[in-house]
Order: structure tokens, then sequence, then C-alpha cells
């Protein structure tokens, strides 16, 4: 099964704790839920945009059949409070969706045009770093895969309600010192068969 791979264009992640700091200048996005010290939580928020020109209809093979899209992220866990094996990140794809890393705050993000992608399987502990994957191929057939870039954010489900457990993830984001590490989406497709018999002939 053929794989296309969509790399990482941009990214930077806010918190609502520092509604007005920009966090663009890290190596690293924070994802999670964070006791603010103070008593409450602070929400951490990743924005991440792909390069998804290779994916575009037109770009694809005729008749090409896309049977998975995986954000796939480097992470390192830093749990708080049990348990710690039902923590899950959710996807949103955003179609209107341009950022600038260098300027994004929790208050100036976009927030028009979004649309659940997907979630984590739950993440369990660990204490280096891990690849972690989101699955977004329920979006293949509405908004994704029909621009040149495709930008999402990752959020912790415990944002919704469930804060059963607290967790901070510190995902890679530096492409001079890790570029192997970088967030990416592993795009694989099929070709339907044809049904007719292919005979080689080169060697008559």
């Amino acid at each position: 099964m053929p794989t296309i791979i969509c790399p990482l264009i941009k990214s930077s992640f806010v918190r609502n704790s520092s509604p007005d700091t920009n966090f663009g200048g890290l190596n690293y996005c924070d994802l999670g839920l964070f006791p603010d010290g103070f008593g409450g939580i602070d929400f951490n928020r990743d924005w991440l945009q792909f390069d998804t020109n290779a994916v575009t209809p037109g770009n694809l093979p005729a008749g090409a059949i896309i049977d998975s899209a995986i954000i796939w992220v480097n992470a390192y866990s830093n749990k708080f409070t049990p348990p710690y094996d039902d923590l899950v990140f959710d996807a949103y794809v955003n179609v209107a969706g341009d950022f600038d890393p260098s300027t994004l705050t929790w208050n100036n993000a976009p927030s028009s045009d979004i649309y659940y992608a997907g979630s984590s399987a739950g993440s369990p502990t660990f204490n280096s770093y891990t690849w972690l994957s989101i699955d977004v191929t329920a979006t293949v057939p509405n908004t994704f895969f029909f621009d040149l870039a495709e930008t999402f954010y990752l959020k912790a489900h415990g944002e919704n309600g469930d804060t059963t457990g607290e967790t901070l993830l510190y995902i890679v984001n530096d492409p001079v010192g890790h570029p192997d590490l970088m967030p990416y989406i592993e795009v694989d497709y099929h070709l339907p068969s044809t049904g007719l018999l292919t005979i080689n002939t080169s060697f008559m």
C-alpha cells in the first residue's frame, strides 16, 4: 500500500492562563492539562500546519482511494495525577486556519470553521520520548486534502470535562536539533483493481 508523508510546515502552542503570551520561539509544544499552582488547571493547545499538497486530488494518482491519515507526534510525558491510562487527545481541523507562530496566542488563535477530526487511543505512562498517533482519517471525505496546507489544533479531551487525569506532553518542535522527530501526517492509499489481467511481455 503506497504511503505519502505530509511534513510539518509550522507549529506553536497556546495557554489559557497566559492568554496574550506567544510561545513560538520554543523548540517544543506543550499539550494537555497542567496544574496552574493556584488550584486551577492550565489548558495547553497545539496548532500544527502540514504540507498536504501531495495528497490533493490533482496530485494523487488517478482513482486513488485514501485508506488512512494519521498524525504522528513525538512527545515526552509528564504526568501529575492518576489514572494515567485514560488520557485522550483530540484533533480538530481548521479550514480557515492559517496562523503565525511568532504572534499566535490564546486570544488571537483561529477559532472559526473547526471540525472534530479524531482522537488518540489514550496514552499510557511513559517517561521517554515516544511516538503518539491520532487518527484523522474521518476528515478526508469532508474538509481534508483539498488545500495545499492543512491546519489542525490538538487539545486534551479533559477540556470537555473528563478531567480524571492530568497530563502535560512536551511535543518535539525542533527542526534543527531533531529533524527526525518532527510531527507529520502519514497517508496510506490504494488504487482500485480494474479486474483485468495484466501480463508482463517484456521478457518475450
